[in-house]
């Protein structure tokens, strides 16, 4: 059985993985990724329609936190806001059972709205909608306090029309994940403590835009946000490596130290440092 010694390992080559390669590389690493896919990038990727190279999985970032704009800007990569006017998004069935446009409430996070009864809520979810989501004023903070993930806690507080119209593709979009999927205090840090603290699901949402920076919520890299991914791969590759087909099946101890990692084509990989950065399931 042949060997190989390497100085760190990273499983996982999606954005985590990729970042924590590259930071491995400015202490003097020279770390190998392991990506079970053929590409790397996880749900940031991008892809050719016609002659347009465009996002094909997320294609932006938050800015109420800075770390996603610092690393682009670090990669020397121009970061830019949208121009205003306001987002959409398609639904198969709205209010009426038409398939049609419908607008992202302008308060709200991850489609949740801070006010149902305004009118571009009422357009996505309808007057029974909101009547049903008007009753989470009235719940006290309790119900749905223990949900771990998305799709629970806006079902409980805000019913079904809120979650399938403006959640469930909102928070999707950007997470490109189902909202079951989405832990709470992952996606939106704060809003179960702002929500305990308000009483109100819709109270919290406007608790956290209020502390929000005023102008743009989201922004991207120019050409595309998988131009990041493709950053991050070449500065990882100028002083480690990046494999990607090379699954994963096995990682333990080393009695005499470190780490041993056996992928599916049989390779066998030894290190002092290894990182996961995979999905919570895996």
């Amino acid at each position: 059985m042949t060997v190989e010694h390497v100085e760190a390992l990273v499983l996982g080559a999606g954005m985590a993985g990729l970042t924590t390669a590259y930071r491995l590389t400015q202490r003097g690493l020279r770390p190998v990724v392991l990506e079970a896919d053929t590409r790397v990038g996880g749900t940031v990727r991008g892809g050719t329609v016609g002659d347009h190279a465009l996002d094909l999985g997320a294609e932006s970032f938050a800015l109420r936190r800075p770390e996603a704009r610092a690393l682009a800007e670090e990669l020397g990569l121009a970061v830019q806001e949208p121009a205003g006017g306001g987002s959409s998004v398609w639904a198969p069935t709205g209010p009426d059972g038409v398939a049609r446009a419908l607008p992202i409430p302008a308060d709200s996070i991850l489609g949740i709205p801070a006010h149902p009864d305004a009118a571009d809520a009422l357009a996505a979810i309808g007057p029974d909608g909101a009547a049903r989501a008007a009753r989470d004023a009235h719940l006290g903070p309790g119900p749905g306090s223990d949900a771990t993930d998305l799709a629970s806690l806006v079902r409980v507080r805000m019913g079904q029309a809120v979650l399938d119209r403006l959640v469930r593709p909102v928070a999707g979009g950007i997470h490109a994940a189902d909202p079951t999927a989405l832990a709470v205090d992952s996606v939106a840090p704060g809003l179960r403590a702002a929500m305990a603290e308000r009483g109100s699901l819709a109270g919290a949402v406007a608790a956290l835009r209020e502390r929000a920076p005023a102008g743009a919520v989201v922004a991207t890299t120019a050409g595309g946000l998988f131009r990041m991914v493709h950053a991050l791969r070449e500065a990882v590759d100028a002083q480690g490596e990046v494999r990607t087909g090379r699954r994963v099946t096995d990682l333990r101890p080393v009695p005499t130290g470190g780490w041993e990692v056996r992928d599916a084509a049989g390779g066998v990989l030894r290190a002092p440092l290894v990182v996961l950065a995979l999905p919570g399931p895996a």
